[in-house]
Formats: structure tokens, sequence, C-alpha cells
């Protein structure tokens, strides 16, 4: 499982009445890969994404509820840092390539 930093940040900060877009970074530790980026769009898709980060054995309503507070920090900040963040393969594998 690739392992490292996941950070997002809003691409619109600077007009607050624009649907917010997001690009997300991940900083793959030990591996030959990592620091590429892809775009994410809308709130519910990168809750969706922030969902899916966590681990599968966990409850969802807990995996739900820190995707929430993620969130909430994303909005307030502009910025969300994940780290360490363990990714699966396919999630690094969009990483890799750039999508």
């Amino acid at each position: 499982m690739p392992t490292g930093r996941l950070t997002f940040r809003r691409e619109n900060a600077d007009n607050l009445s624009e649907t917010p877009r997001y690009r997300s970074r991940f900083d793959e530790r030990g591996g030959e890969h990592g620091a590429q980026g892809f775009l994410e769009f809308g709130q519910k898709e990168i809750f969706d994404y922030l969902v899916a980060l966590q681990n599968p054995s966990m409850k969802p309503e807990s995996r739900e509820d820190q995707a929430r507070q993620w969130l909430m920090e994303l909005r307030s900040a502009g910025s969300l840092e994940v780290d360490p963040a363990d990714l699966t393969e396919a999630q690094a594998a969009k990483y890799r390539r750039g999508v």
C-alpha cells in the first residue's frame, strides 16, 4: 500500500462565488513515483474521495465523520494535508499517471 503525504488545495479560492475546484497532490514515500496531481470538482466528489481514503474496516459513520472534519478544514483554510496517507494501488496509480 503506497504511503505518503496527500495535500488538497482549492484552485479557485480567489472567487468564492464559484463552485469550489480542488487539486490534490500525493508525495509517495520511498517510491519511484509521486508528486503528480489531478483535479476534483465539487464538494460531493471531494467528500466521497475523503471517505474512500480511510480504512474500510472502520464503521461507515466514523469514516464519514472524519471526512466531514477534513472537509471543514479544507473549506476554512483552503488546504488540507493528510499525513500519513495510505492509498490503494488504484488510487496511487491516478497520481502516477497524472490523471
